[in-house]
C-alpha cells in the first residue's frame, strides 16, 4: 500500500460546499428549465423587482400548506418548494449583485 501524502489547502473563509446535497438543488433546475422555456431568456429574471419575487415565494408557500408539503404546480407540475426556493434564490441573487 502507498502512503498518502496530504498537502495544505487553506480553506478558511471558503463555502464547504460538501455541506450542501447538490440533489436538493435539482428541483431548482427544474423550475429554471420551465422559465426559460416561458420566457425565452435565461436572464429575465434579473429584469423582475424582487417583491415580486417575494409575492410569487409566499403563494407558493402558502399553497404547500393548503394541499401540502409535496403539491405541485398546476401551470409547470413542479413541486411548489422548488418554485418558492427558485424565487428566495433569486431574491438573494438580485441583493447580492
Amino acid at each position: 500500500m502507498t502512503d498518502l501524502i496530504l498537502g495544505a489547502k487553506d480553506t478558511k473563509g471558503k463555502p464547504n460546499w460538501s455541506l450542501v446535497s447538490l440533489k436538493n438543488l435539482e428541483g431548482i433546475c427544474h423550475v429554471r428549465e420551465f422559465g426559460v422555456n416561458k420566457y425565452k431568456d435565461p436572464s429575465n429574471w434579473k429584469k423582475v423587482p424582487p417583491a415580486d419575487y417575494y409575492s410569487a415565494a409566499i403563494r407558493h408557500l402558502v399553497q404547500m400548506q393548503e394541499k401540502g408539503l409535496y403539491s405541485t404546480d398546476e401551470e409547470s407540475g413542479l413541486l411548489h418548494v422548488d418554485h418558492a426556493l427558485t424565487n428566495l434564490m433569486f431574491i438573494r441573487g438580485l441583493w447580492h449583485d
